[in-house]
């Protein structure tokens, strides 16, 4: 009973993550020409969990908070701010790995869900009488209007370093890149004209993990 507890104990992982995001939001503005919509950084921490199947598959779901973020200008205004959109996700994927000695290269595959938690501006916006210049606004959520659950396609690959410290088997997930594809629009039908928009968000991140 002790060996085959000790052999499933062993392909357990937890561990932490954090690192940056880059955001693309993709919107038709139609007839808006003057809106500008573009790309911008945010930032993502977590927490994750892994149970290894097999050395090379692993059953592998994160619980973090990602900011899915973009700027807003309109030059005819002055009109120029940046959105924090702060979603808390669950993705759940299966990583696929092959290792050398201490390093392991992974690629991790799935899909996660997600909550849109908070929004932000910071900036200047023209609001009719006046402005606003270096601060931190709250977004009013509007039922009608605001899809705030979120739902989508995952993949990535890293590298991961593999070491003892105190006697303990640890892990090093050096760098991964990964992608959050949506395929839920932030926005309702709720007008006569649909007017569907889309996060793609990529992720540059690190991860330290404690190997059970």
């Amino acid at each position: 009973m002790l060996f085959v507890f000790s052999s499933v104990n062993a392909q357990w992982r937890i561990g932490v993550t954090a690192g940056a995001t880059y955001n693309h939001y993709s919107i038709d503005t139609r007839y808006m020409n003057g809106i500008n919509y573009t790309n911008a950084w945010g930032g993502t921490f977590g927490v994750l969990a892994q149970y290894d199947i097999f050395h090379w598959l692993g059953v592998r779901t994160d619980l973090n908070l990602t900011f899915k973020s973009h700027k807003v200008e309109i030059p005819q205004t002055g009109t120029d701010y940046k959105v924090h959109n702060g979603y808390i996700q669950l993705p759940i994927m299966a990583s696929f790995s092959t290792s050398y000695k201490k390093i392991r290269v992974f690629c991790n595959l799935g899909m996660y869900g997600a909550y849109w938690a908070s929004t932000q501006k910071d900036g200047m916006e023209d609001v009719g009488n006046g402005t606003f210049d270096d601060k931190w606004l709250t977004y009013d959520f509007s039922s009608a209007r605001d899809q705030r659950f979120d739902y989508g396609l995952v993949g990535g690959a890293g590298i991961e370093w593999k070491f003892k410290l105190f006697k303990r088997n640890w892990s090093w997930q050096i760098v991964e890149a990964r992608i959050y594809y949506s395929t839920q629009s932030t926005q309702k039908h709720y007008m006569k004209a649909d007017d569907p928009r889309y996060n793609t968000t990529f992720v540059l991140q690190s991860g330290l993990c404690y190997l059970f």
